[in-house]
């Protein structure tokens, strides 16, 4: 084998190493830095807080269709008087317009405001009652 053919020696030059220059860098300004970094954290929150409210905005109106396909029967006393008109329930600002003295279908929701509304007029009559008759009372004892 010849001198020429072996891999041990290489005729080339080796290459000149010139020194490398970076460019002198501007110094950081931490505080416009921090004020980027607090900035990004803050649109991040906000973003965060925006996808968790309209996350609980779906659920809240999947919650709410699934409780008007709760349905049931309800049919509410009818006078000539007081009570001849239809009852106006608002709930999440739908209104529901329900007849006096005929069978009604409605969300179970709705029949649970017209419960609780009659139990509270139930309680309000027992409070009067029970005002006028310590009125009545301190009036017989000429307290008052």
């Amino acid at each position: 084998m010849s001198k020429e053919n072996t891999p041990d020696t290489d005729n080339t030059p080796a290459p000149t190493e010139t020194p490398t220059v970076t460019p002198a860098q501007p110094p950081v300004d931490i505080e416009a830095l921090k004020a980027q970094l607090r900035a990004e954290i803050k649109a991040e929150e906000a973003q965060e807080k925006a996808n968790t409210e309209r996350s609980a905005e779906m659920a809240h109106r999947k919650a709410m269709e699934d409780a008007k396909k709760d349905i049931v029967t309800i049919e509410l006393f009818q006078d000539a008087g007081e009570y001849a008109d239809d009852v106006r329930v608002i709930v999440n600002g739908v209104v529901y317009t329900i007849k006096r003295g005929v069978p009604v279908q409605v969300p179970r929701f709705v029949a649970e405001v017209i419960e609780a509304s009659a139990r509270q007029d139930k309680a309000t009559v027992n409070l009067i009652r029970t005002k006028e008759n310590e009125y009545n009372s301190l009036k017989e004892q000429k307290i008052l």
